[in-house]
């Protein structure tokens, strides 16, 4: 009896070990079904007056407290970046994970470690791709700015683009969604 009790505690150890280290944020490893699910080609599916009204609301909500001059700069910066894209490309090359919003593509190893990619509004930025349960996460550090698009399906198998863009520079993040179709093979 003391020895089954005794195995019992040493599993009932190590399977909470086991859990806590899947658990562990550091891991970057990415679920390979999750990149799996998402490969493909999506055409956007909303409403564009509504979209556009909802995205320029963000923009002028990030940008209130800034004085007149900074805040057209800001917010003219933030339109070029916050475009309504029409077509979402996922895809993997070798051991990249590539994204092409539009006509602006960056690829990153999928193990999760940054690369320098041309930043969407000029310049260079550094950009990673990580998984949270069934989304797909892109992370692009652009020095001043940082971005994070995130693509998941919902319950209707649309594609799900989530924008969020913070700055120490703005009073609030830009954030909001966006729906997709998957298109052809």
């Amino acid at each position: 009896m003391r020895t089954t009790t005794a195995t019992l505690a040493m599993l009932s150890m190590l399977l909470i070990a086991t859990n806590v280290g899947s658990q562990d944020p550091t891991n970057t490893t990415l679920e390979t079904p999750t990149v799996e699910k998402l490969v493909g080609t999506y055409t956007y599916a909303g409403n564009r007056e509504k979209d556009s009204n909802a995205v320029g609301a963000q923009i002028d909500n990030a940008t209130a407290n800034m004085g007149s001059f900074i805040r057209r700069k800001a917010k003219k910066k933030l339109e070029a970046v916050n475009v309504l894209v029409k077509r979402i490309e996922i895809a993997t090359k070798g051991t990249d994970i590539v994204v092409t919003l539009d006509d602006w593509t960056v690829s990153a190893p999928a193990d999760g470690s940054r690369r320098s990619a041309p930043a969407r509004g000029g310049g260079t930025a550094m950009v990673s791709f990580h998984t949270k349960k069934s989304e797909l996460i892109e992370e692009i550090d652009g020095g001043k700015g940082r971005r994070e698009n995130t693509f998941r399906f919902n319950s209707k198998g649309q594609l799900v683009f989530d924008v969020k863009e913070t700055s120490k520079r703005l009073s609030a993040p830009v954030e909001y969604k966006l729906l997709y179709n998957r298109t052809g093979t």
